[in-house]
């Protein structure tokens, strides 16, 4: 049976599981709609019906959405996942087009990691993809990896040529960026990092943030941050413990859960505005935040870094970036653009960078390469007071 339900204003306030039910357009909403609808724009019409997914254990622990909107099918998957005891609903893929792997299922669908689609058909596990069938080591294997966020994995060199008669540049930074803080003994996950890095940015309006401690130098007018010393480490270890960090890393709800539990812990209030637009990042969002000064924290289901863009001839660019197909958490501080025409001034491609705290040893704060071999799953934009 299909919903249809108007799309309304959303708030990323955390929606644990079982919670309150809300009502659009007559329709009852439980929490798991309420998460898939947030990842649609304001004002519009949704139709869309859903189907239970499984654990391993073949308990229902999610929901595949598939539904119709400008004319066009798509699907979400959302699953359920548990911060420090608490259950909660979140979207982990979003296809605005296309039809879901789930389709070719013969038994029950398995959704226990990003981008790992299973199919139990008698008691036996097989891979939707390949079709081969998965020992109880693998399967176990795909569960640990789950939906959380990891950090640094092996990196590909990729390279790209563009060829053009002019190009334009624009870019725009945070004031000061960011700290540039890296990961420390007793905290294994990205997220923990990048929290941290929120929370030390912050710290310069919220005064003991971090209790007896000032994440900043001043240099004139010029903030100079503080790098990763015994005060920021004891952040990073206590949202560890907070977000529900285990060894695989750290969920999105977790991530929320955490930052949310430290900031009110210490007499703030922590708030996050989505950078998404129906499933999407949305460059145009990720700008007015940025230019608000407003830092993002923004998760990529696999990412890849900006190396260099070198020019060895007028009218050809080489781009070098470093891949992953590790999932990873960054703090979006900035941008720059490029923007490639012609010999008549018409454009042939536009390449846009995230400047992020990227939370690694090596290359700290840097750029991410957006345009090819990442995929953002989910962002938002930070506001502690």
């Amino acid at each position: 049976m299909l919903k249809t339900v108007i799309a309304g204003v959303l708030s990323l306030a955390l929606l644990p599981a079982g919670g309150a039910a809300s009502v659009a357009k007559a329709e009852v909403l439980d929490q798991a709609d309420y998460a898939f609808l947030e990842f649609f724009s304001e004002n519009e019409a949704i139709d869309y019906g859903r189907k239970p997914l499984y654990n391993q254990q073949l308990q229902q622990n999610g929901w595949e959405y598939k539904f119709e909107r400008n004319g066009e099918n798509g699907y979400a998957l959302i699953s359920e996942v548990t911060v420090c005891g608490q259950s909660y609903f979140e979207v982990e893929e979003v296809y605005l087009q296309g039809t879901s792997p789930f389709d070719a299922c013969a038994g029950l669908p398995v959704y226990i990691a990003f981008n790992s689609y299973i199919d139990c058909v008698d008691g036996a596990y097989f891979d939707l993809a390949t079709g081969a069938e998965l020992s109880v080591e693998e399967l176990q294997t795909i569960a640990e990896r789950g939906f959380n966020y990891q950090g640094a994995g092996t990196e590909v060199k990729r390279t790209e040529t563009i060829s053009y008669a002019t190009r334009s540049e624009t870019q725009y930074n945070i004031v000061s960026d960011v700290p540039n803080y890296i990961g420390v003994e007793g905290a294994n996950s990205c997220a923990n990092v990048a929290g941290g890095i929120l929370i030390g940015y912050y710290d310069k309006q919220c005064e003991d943030l971090i209790p007896n401690f000032k994440s900043y130098n001043t240099l004139g007018d010029y903030v100079v941050w503080k790098t990763t010393n015994a005060a920021a480490a004891e952040v990073i270890k206590e949202l560890n413990i907070l977000m529900g960090t285990n060894s695989e890393g750290t969920t999105f709800s977790g991530f929320q859960a955490g930052m949310n539990g430290y900031v009110q812990s210490h007499g703030y209030t922590y708030s996050s505005t989505s950078v998404m637009t129906n499933g999407l990042f949305d460059f145009s969002k990720y700008v007015q935040a940025v230019k608000s000064n407003k830092p993002v924290s923004i998760f990529f289901n696999y990412y890849s870094r900006l190396s260099n863009v070198l020019t060895e001839t007028i009218g050809t660019d080489i781009i070098t970036s470093y891949s992953s197909s590790s999932s990873h958490v960054a703090i979006g501080c900035g941008y720059k653009q490029h923007t490639y025409y012609d010999a008549n001034g018409k454009v042939l491609t536009t390449r846009t960078y995230l400047k992020v705290a990227s939370g690694f040893v090596t290359s700290g704060i840097c750029y991410f390469n957006i345009n090819n071999y990442s995929k953002i799953d989910n962002a938002v934009a930070i506001t502690i007071s």
